[in-house]
């Protein structure tokens, strides 16, 4: 419905409704006022007439009534009331519209005994006599003090309807005109209303859907102009403020998105309303399937939602360290919980903000055991070394035959000790983002060739086929040293794990996003347990096996940092009995 059929339909009519009462009122007071008016001189005429009768009216003719009836007759002649005289006891001896004789007694009519009484009677009814509405007015006739008789004069009451019709028919043309001229002046003025309400109303609905910059021109009437500016007012301020809660909406999202600790914000039920996209991923679910859940109905997380209850409960801020598990795997959670309150205080609902601290936890392990291993292969030399220096102290080194040995141990465990330390020392250097790594470009085949001039005897000493396959003359830009020792330290773990009847190969092959050195053996293979583990720094498989044959336990870790400082990774398959595969993955197209 538009705003000018809504005018026309609730104000026209209206209007149309209150010119038409106000006509009808106009002829209800003009009918009242003539008719009083006309009672008045019809009155004034009929008393004057039964007055000016009576005064004149000979009283010896009440005991004649042949010449009582002439004498009516005679001074009626003319006039339009009808006079009747009446005795005392009710008897007509008189009247000027009837013989007397065929009228009945007038003793129990009310202007009658008024009149009798000495008053002035008045009544309004239909005469049998004459089937027509009079207005009787009865006074007394007096003989001496006593009434003798009682005049009465009567006038019918037809004229003023008449008159009153051609009164009503000629306010009811009036009215139509004023109704005509009051309609169409009514129709004039709503639409001059209805077209800045058109143009407000069109403006109001671009604001409802959002265009704010759209501003009102209406110049009169004046009250529609100051209801446009206030509107126009209005939209600039609301724009404004939308711009504001915008930017700030936006700048709370990226902030959430940006972090890295997951944020829930749950209602006062404990069902999730909000949260960010750490959340998402702690969660394995987006907001959408979380929306109006608990934390119990997505992940089972029982000590979250009793975090959440505690937190209501309390009514204050708690921190606690949580443990969430979820489809096997177990996250630790350096949880923060505070209540979120409106203006008046009230508990508006929680925020939740989680702190992965899995890794971390995993990060001080393996600290821990790498001083707890660190200290025990240092200690392990140093022990021997400052055991044999004692007994040679104490005497033994004047008897050559046990002097000898002694300080042979001392070598294998001094040698072994800087070899710990050297290895130390490359995984520290290659760790650090200040070491300069030059790169050249190099012949995989010359870096395998001084490998294998290194381990080729040693592993046809202990009984095994140290084989290469063909690299194709790959070239490419690495570090040649590092890319010598990472293949080096592989090798050689190949070399002294594997058995005697075992086989190692070395191959290099071209791959679409950069080149690969893998290193096979055919030994005993590592537990499917141990292989996440194997490139930390001193974890060992086979403790009491490692160190019998001399390894530090750093020699994967550093190839698996000699990998990362190229940009690449090295990854290891084993299966137990059947042997290992080592693959060092390094990036960049081969030149």
């Amino acid at each position: 419905m538009t705003v000018r059929s809504t005018l026309l339909r609730q104000i026209y009519p209206l209007y149309i409704a209150v010119v038409v009462l106000s006509l009808v009122l106009l002829i209800a007071y003009a009918s009242a006022g003539f008719n009083a008016s006309y009672y008045e001189q019809m009155e004034k005429k009929i008393d004057e007439d039964a007055v000016f009768l009576r005064n004149i009216f000979p009283r010896e003719y009440l005991k004649d009534p042949d010449r009582a009836q002439d004498f009516v007759a005679r001074a009626s002649a003319g006039r339009s009331t009808r006079i009747t005289v009446i005795l005392p006891d009710g008897i007509v001896i008189a009247d000027s519209a009837r013989h007397p004789a065929e009228l009945e007694s007038h003793g129990e009519r009310p202007e009658f005994l008024r009149a009798m009484k000495g008053g002035r009677g008045s009544s309004r009814r239909r005469s049998g006599s004459v089937a027509e509405e009079l207005l009787y007015i009865a006074v007394p006739l007096y003989e001496g003090t006593e009434v003798s008789a009682v005049v009465r004069a009567a006038g019918v009451l037809q004229e003023p309807r008449e008159k009153l019709r051609e009164l009503y028919a000629g306010i009811a043309a009036a009215g139509a005109v004023i109704l005509l001229i009051t309609g169409a002046a009514g129709y004039m003025i709503t639409r001059r209303i209805n077209e800045p309400l058109r143009t407000i109303h069109q403006a109001a609905e671009k604001f409802a859907r959002g265009e704010l910059d759209t501003r009102i021109s209406v110049s009169r009437p004046e009250e529609a102009r100051v209801l446009a500016a206030t509107l126009n007012l209005m939209a600039g301020q609301l724009q404004s403020r939308i711009e504001a809660v915008t930017r700030r909406r936006n700048e709370v999202e990226s902030i959430l998105a940006g972090m890295m600790e997951s944020v829930i914000f749950l209602d006062t039920d404990r069902r999730i309303k909000m949260m960010n996209r750490a959340a998402e991923r702690l969660l394995r679910k987006t907001l959408g399937e979380c929306a109006g859940k608990s934390l119990l109905d997505i992940s089972r997380a029982t000590e979250m939602e009793s975090l959440g209850r505690e937190i209501m409960l309390g009514r204050g801020p708690v921190d606690k360290t949580l443990s969430l598990r979820d489809e096997g795997r177990v996250m630790h959670l350096q949880a923060h919980g505070t209540l979120l309150r409106g203006p008046a205080g009230d508990p508006e609902g929680i925020l939740l903000v989680l702190n992965d601290i899995t890794r971390m936890n995993q990060l001080e392990a393996i600290r821990r055991d790498f001083v707890a291993n660190v200290s025990h292969e240092l200690k392990t030399p140093i022990t021997s070394i400052q055991g044999f220096v004692e007994t040679l102290s104490d005497g033994a080194i004047d008897d050559p035959s046990r002097a000898r040995p002694y300080l042979k141990i001392i070598e294998t465990q001094s040698k072994r000790l800087n070899s710990i330390i050297e290895d130390l020392l490359s995984l520290s250097r290659l760790e650090s983002p200040d070491t300069d790594i030059r790169m050249e470009e190099t012949e995989i085949d010359a870096v395998l060739d001084t490998v294998f001039d290194v381990y080729l005897p040693r592993a046809h000493a202990g009984g095994i086929d140290l084989k290469r396959k063909g690299t194709g003359g790959l070239r490419v830009r690495v570090n040649p040293l590092l890319i010598e020792q990472a293949v080096a330290n592989l090798v050689d773990n190949a070399v002294r794990y594997s058995g005697s009847g075992a086989t190692v190969a070395v191959s290099a092959v071209r791959e679409e996003n950069g080149i690969s050195i893998a290193v096979e053996d055919t030994g005993p293979g590592i537990p499917a347990a141990d292989l996440p583990r194997i490139f930390e720094r001193f974890y060992r498989v086979d403790k009491a096996r490692s160190r019998a044959s001399g390894g530090t336990g750093l020699g994967l870790a550093i190839v698996k940092h000699i990998a990362l400082a190229h940009g690449g990774i090295v990854q290891a398959e084993s299966e137990t009995g059947r042997g290992s595969r080592f693959v060092i993955r390094l990036p960049g197209p081969p030149v």
